[in-house]
């Protein structure tokens, strides 16, 4: 990937054992504020990365670098269920769908030389 080349990290070339260590992190910081009490507030998570593969766009199905675009969290969004999870990383505005209780968006731009901003809505907007 084009990442262990371009990315600096801590003055190094970005290492998968430094994605792994970030991934951990983040994933406990998403757990811990699931898992928070919350009352009657909505909860809205926000990441780069897709949370599960399902509704994966059909061309990278079986593609060996999925595992750096999406990571599956079904469990987790299943136990949780917060309100809306929005995400990005894999370039393709497919479809809101459902996993429970929490509504599944996203609005990616892409790359527009690659036309993958054709669906893309500059006035897309949820209601909280």
């Amino acid at each position: 990937m084009n990442d262990f080349h371009l990315i600096r990290y801590n003055g190094n070339r970005l290492t998968a054992e430094d994605l792994a260590i970030e991934h951990k992190q983040s994933l406990r910081f998403i757990e811990d504020e699931l898992f928070a009490e919350r009352g009657n507030l909505k909860t809205v998570v926000l990441t780069h990365h897709v949370p599960t593969f399902l509704h994966y766009p059909p061309e990278y199905l079986g593609d060996l670098l999925n595992e750096a675009f999406a990571v599956e969290l079904k469990e987790l969004i299943s136990e949780t269920q917060p309100d809306f999870w929005i995400f990005g990383h894999h370039h393709k505005n497919i479809t809101p769908f459902k996993m429970g209780n929490t509504n599944m968006l996203t609005n990616q731009l892409g790359y527009i030389r690659a036309e993958e901003n054709l669906l893309f809505d500059p006035g897309k907007r949820i209601v909280i």
